[in-house]
């Protein structure tokens, strides 16, 4: 037997991207020239034969991909016509034991053809077509033609090119529509049935589109494109405001109502009634990568309109007798029937032991998610964008092929980012290409890095959306079960034919789905230089140039040894505050400590809140907060212990939760990580106190911002409001005023129901000489201050005690104990509202005691 590293199965884009980059680390298309092609492999017209502006053919494709193995030394690892048997999982250690048949044809097992291969790792890219689907037809036995799949058109074409022959071809995809023409433009006559139960013509564009004749190629991959079609991986900016507000909404549908008329108008289906057979039955708004180019020598519709391609919409009810009879009573004598038909949804690959199909989340496998999650994502996204709720205008006949039918599956693939099964835990396997989209080019590369990382266990996993309150997670569920339904089930809503019951099906939504990997990767998103190129010119492969060395960099470079950042800025220009520089230095560094001393307005700025109070009565030229977040050992072992405790809470997700649903990028520094603890020195102004109403006014400070949340509805806000409620240790220094603005803090502490350790300071330090300072030139009565104190800390003890029984709070310091002045007051407060449910240590610190008493207060 032999022992591997990895296997990858598949040796198209998405296997060769994965082995190369694993190594690295440790037809005519529908492409036009320059957009299919690896980015650190370019496609070079002169070498390959490609024409700029133009489909890429079929054999152009064929040597690069063969001269891209040759250059990366992948040849000699390809293992052709070797075909994957079975997959059996293994324990202890974690592995795959893989049967493999070498025989030639690929198709049948022969005695002492097979062998068996043990690896450590496995890449299933196979892609979405391993096996043709043709549908079985009554009396085909007696037919006495060829019956058979576009795929195997190579062996019948010679036959079938000539003026004498005629062929029925059975479908309406691209497929379908490529066999149509290779038959007429040879001479034969086709009759073209598209079945009366199915979904009708695929939309099939000229290859620019639009008054301003875009390549719709490129038109697909421009970012400012992408925000017109609803995503729930990305819905903050413009996304947000297109499909949330009523002017968004008017943007879009005038969109989709622009790319329909084109398409219609230049196609002429209104000016020849056999052409207007070929109308798509749906709008392009519902339509997924069954959208398809017009990529052929000669005009299609000229076929159709000098007869030489017949449309029928009908079934085809039997087959006797080189006759084909159709649904609607029409027998067309035809030499082969070709299928263009689609593949089946069942993979050839079979996986052992029984029952992990489950496991790995495979849509002919009993569906693995709990059904009450799914009605919960499936109101999520219908909540986020009730668009969706209009059901597209479906054949209301339409009857799938057969059992096996791709379309047939009970659920698609359910797959953390489309890839990697959520329930098996040891990492040893990824399915690649299961996300059918029109970039498969970049797709493979980020996935190939993806996964690799993944495997490797240098990849953080986990959700980036929060969960809504209801229906409540339990302890033993995986937050990232979540992300698997919402995603997955979002490709079903959003496009109504097509292989959505299978796997993810998209097109507008590729970009933002590129940018979801590489935000899991700690990569820069925003590749292009300047405003206008990001958002309004087209994304090539060739951008994405060194993507590999960059994450290999962040790995290995500077990012493993930093671990702690501090930012100091004393003055800015106005409106520099607006560069989220937090976003560089995330971009190549992930440290665990971040500390800002920074003006109040930059602070609000990175938090994205509105900085609220009373600005010209107080001297606070500095405030200094403090994030940390846990290493992932550290929140293996809190989750640990949350589990074996009788208490169950939301703790901080992994890397990126907390950035919102999902968004495109994260805009606050309060959700750019999975910050677990905060401190925060709001700063200190007696300059208030002259001022005759002085405690009416509160110091310019976010905490008035967060106050404002409403306490039992924070952890389901999207940014910031549902990070700031997910803390577990907070540190809050308010030196003077404080009264002012008590009840929005108290107010915010109450949300914060996840915190585990609560820490206050209300004075100044035995060092600080701030009453002197304040006091010269000046009116105040430093009485006004300590009493406020005191007041304060008749307030707090009450918060405390509610987070102890409504929260998780288990210990409570007042920094103030150590001062003499305070000391006795403060003890005396605490002491009378927490009574016997906590304890006192004697230097200010009190722990919640295991049987507290459970009154509220």
């Amino acid at each position: 037997m032999e022992e591997v590293d990895l296997v990858v199965v598949g040796a198209g884009p998405y296997g060769l991207s994965a082995v190369k980059t694993y190594l690295e680390v440790t037809l005519c298309t529908n492409n036009v020239f320059g957009s299919l092609e690896f980015s650190d492999f370019a496609m070079d017209a002169e070498t390959f034969g490609a024409e700029k502006g133009k489909p890429i053919p079929g054999q152009t494709v064929h040597a690069y991909l063969n001269a891209y193995a040759k250059k990366f030394g992948l040849t000699e690892r390809i293992r052709l016509r070797t075909r994957l048997i079975s997959a059996e999982h293994r324990d202890n250690p974690s592995s795959w034991l893989l049967t493999v048949d070498a025989n030639s044809d690929g198709m049948e097992a022969t005695v002492g053809s097979t062998s068996t291969i043990l690896t450590r790792k496995l890449i299933l890219a196979t892609g979405l077509t391993s096996r043709p689907h043709i549908p079985k037809f009554k009396g085909q036995e007696t037919f006495n033609a060829p019956i058979f799949h576009s795929r195997n058109m190579s062996k019948y074409e010679n036959e079938l090119s000539h003026p004498d022959k005629t062929v029925v071809v059975y479908g309406g995809g691209k497929a379908a529509w490529d066999m149509a023409y290779t038959c007429a433009a040879a001479g034969a006559s086709v009759h073209f049935v598209i079945r009366e139960n199915g979904h009708g013509p695929a939309w099939m564009s000229r290859s620019r589109i639009t008054p301003l004749k875009i390549l719709l190629e490129y038109l697909l991959l421009t970012r400012c494109t992408t925000w017109m079609s609803p995503c729930i991986w990305a819905t903050t900016g413009p996304t947000k405001f297109l499909h949330e507000t009523w002017l968004g909404k008017q943007l879009v549908d005038g969109f989709w109502a622009l790319v329909k008329n084109d398409v219609v108008t230049a196609n002429k289906y209104n000016k020849h009634p056999e052409v207007k057979k070929l109308m798509p039955w749906l709008d392009p708004y519902w339509v997924s990568t069954s959208l398809s180019i017009l990529n052929y020598p000669s005009d299609f519709f000229d076929l159709v309109r000098s007869g030489q391609i017949k449309i029928h919409i009908a079934d085809i009810d039997s087959l006797f007798s080189r006759t084909t009879h159709l649904s609607n009573g029409t027998s067309l004598e035809t030499d082969a029937v070709i299928c263009g038909t689609g593949w089946e949804a069942r993979s050839p690959i079979t996986f052992l032991p029984e029952g992990i199909d489950e496991l790995l989340g495979v849509p002919w496998a009993p569906e693995l998610l709990d059904k009450s999650l799914l009605e919960a994502a499936d109101k999520h996204i219908l909540r986020q964008f009730p668009q969706l709720k209009a059901s597209a205008k479906v054949n209301e006949r339409f009857k799938h092929f057969s059992a096996d039918a791709e379309t047939l599956s009970s659920h698609p693939y359910r797959l953390i980012r489309f890839m990697a099964p959520p329930k098996l835990k040891d990492r040893s396997i990824v399915f690649l290409g299961m996300a059918a989209n029109i970039d498969t080019a970049i797709t493979s590369q980020v996935q190939a890095l993806w996964a690799t990382a993944y495997l490797s266990g240098q990849l953080e996993v986990c959700p980036l959306v929060p969960r809504p309150a209801e229906p409540k997670p339990t302890v033993e569920e995986d937050k990232t079960d979540w992300e698997v339904a919402l995603y997955s089930q979002f490709s079903i809503r959003r496009y109504r034919e097509g292989m959505r019951m299978r796997n993810p099906d998209f097109v507008l939504e590729s970009i933002p789905y590129i940018d979801l990997m590489l935000r899991d990767l700690g990569l820069q998103r925003r590749r292009k230089k300047g405003f206008f190129r990001e958002h309004f010119t087209v994304y090539r492969p060739r951008d994405y140039q060194g993507m590999v060395d960059e994450w290999k960099a962040n790995r290995h470079g500077l990012a493993e040894h930093v671990k702690s950042v501090t930012v100091s800025v004393r003055s800015i220009f106005p409106g520099s505050e607006k560069q989220l520089w937090w976003k560089t230095l995330f971009a190549a560094l992930n440290p665990t400590t971040v500390t800002v001393v920074a003006p109040p307005f930059m602070i609000a700025d990175m938090a994205q809140c509105a900085l609220q109070g009373d600005k010209w009565a107080f001297d606070m030229p500095l405030q200094t907060i403090q994030f940390r977040q846990q290493q992932q050992q550290q929140r293996q072992q809190q989750q640990q212990r949350d589990k074996q405790s009788d208490t169950q809470m939301i703790m901080p997700a992994t890397e990126g939760e907390n950035r919102g649903s999902g968004g495109d990028d994260a805009d606050s520094f309060l959700t750019a990580k999975p910050w677990t603890q905060l401190l925060f020195n709001e700063g200190s102004s007696l300059q208030a106190y002259s001022v005759e109403d002085y405690f009416r006014l509160r110091p310019p400070s976010v905490i008035n911002y967060w106050g404002s949340v409403d306490p039992l509805q924070a952890v389901n806000l999207p940014y910031p409001a549902s990070a700031i409620s997910r803390l577990t240790s907070f540190r809050y220094i308010a030196v003077f005023p404080f009264y002012s603005h008590t009840n929005l803090v108290l107010k915010l502490f109450r949300s914060m129901t996840n915190l585990r350790s609560l820490a206050l300071q209300l004075s100044p330090p035995e060092w600080s000489n701030i009453f002197e300072r304040e006091q010269k030139n000046s009116t105040m009565d430093p009485e006004n201050a300590w009493m406020e104190l005191e007041t304060g800390y008749s307030l707090v003890p009450h918060s405390v005690r509610y987070l102890g029984v409504h929260g998780h709070l288990v210990e409570f310091r007042a920094l103030d104990y150590n001062l003499p002045p305070q000391r006795s007051y403060v003890f005396r407060t605490m002491h009378q509202v927490l009574n016997l449910a906590w304890q006192h240590d004697g230097h200010g610190r009190w722990v919640k005691r295991p049987a507290a008493s459970n009154t509220s207060g």
